[in-house]
This record gives C-alpha cells, sequence and structure tokens, in this order.
C-alpha cells in the first residue's frame, strides 16, 4: 500500500490464472457504543479504527446531547475537538475527564458524534453515550408516625 492505495507493478498474470480483487475499507467507531459508571471513576470512550494507515487520520468530535454539564462541572471534556490516529494506531481512549461533585442528583448522560472523516474512511456506531452515576445520593430519612396520645379522663 502507497499513500493509501494499493498499487501493483510488473504483475503477470498467466492464461486461465484468476485474480481477485477487493476494496478494503477503514471504519472508525466507538466500541463499545454505551458505557456508564460511578463519577469517582476515571472513564474513556474508545475509538477503534478498523485498519491500520500510514498517515495520520483526524476526525471531529462534539458533545452533542446529554443531562450532563461540561465546563468542569461534571466533565472536563471540550464540548468540540479534534481525535487523531497516528499512523499505525487503531485505538484511541478519548478521556472524559468525569468530576466528582457532591451535589445530590440524577444519573446524567453525556452523547459524544463523531464526525469529518477524511476521504476514504466511514462512520460506524458514530454515537457514544455515558451514564456518570452519582455517588451522593443519600437515603431518605425514615418517616416517623407520630400518634397522640391523651391519658384517659379520671373516672368517679
Amino acid at each position: 500500500m502507497v499513500d493509501g492505495q494499493y498499487k501493483a507493478s510488473d504483475l503477470t498474470i498467466a492464461s486461465g490464472d484468476y485474480v481477485t480483487f477487493g476494496i478494503a475499507t477503514r471504519t472508525v467507531s466507538f466500541s463499545p457504543v454505551t458505557l456508564s459508571g460511578s463519577e469517582t471513576v476515571s472513564s474513556n470512550a474508545t475509538i477503534l479504527l478498523s485498519l491500520e494507515s500510514s498517515s495520520n487520520i483526524t476526525l471531529d468530535y462534539e458533545i452533542t446531547d446529554g443531562t450532563a454539564t461540561g465546563s468542569n462541572a461534571d466533565y472536563g471534556l471540550a464540548s468540540t475537538g479534534q481525535v487523531t490516529f497516528i499512523a499505525g494506531q487503531t485505538s484511541i481512549n478519548l478521556a472524559l475527564g468525569i468530576i466528582n461533585d457532591s451535589d445530590i442528583e440524577s444519573d446524567e448522560t453525556i452523547e459524544i458524534t463523531l464526525s469529518n472523516p477524511p476521504t476514504g474512511v466511514s462512520l460506524s456506531d458514530s454515537v457514544f453515550t455515558y451514564t456518570i452515576n452519582d455517588d451522593d445520593n443519600c437515603v431518605a430519612a425514615p418517616v416517623l408516625d407520630c400518634l397522640l396520645y391523651t391519658s384517659p379522663s379520671p373516672r368517679d
């Protein structure tokens, strides 16, 4: 392979021989596409490239949805950015930067979408959802039933 293209030279095919040609395409995907963890755990979104490349492959990501808040409130990952597979690399761990806050809140989600792959690279499973499991929920205090007790009146 040269510059992302398969090239052959001085190829002789004898009469009666068969040659099969196939086209291999590179695909970028999240794996897995959903994940969850406590807000006390460092977490990553794993991005895979199906075939090595002899050159770098860069694409964009964007946080497109979810209930979690960025800007170092619930996570530290920038809302938009790029990921680059260095030549020969087939896996990237994108650090989410989960923040362990002390807020009592429901579980929250982050949704990340990959986009803009270079020519010759396709996207599959391009949306990743991470659920931050809140670790600050407390158990509600039990409700006590109070009965009003009155003593019986004295009898004559």
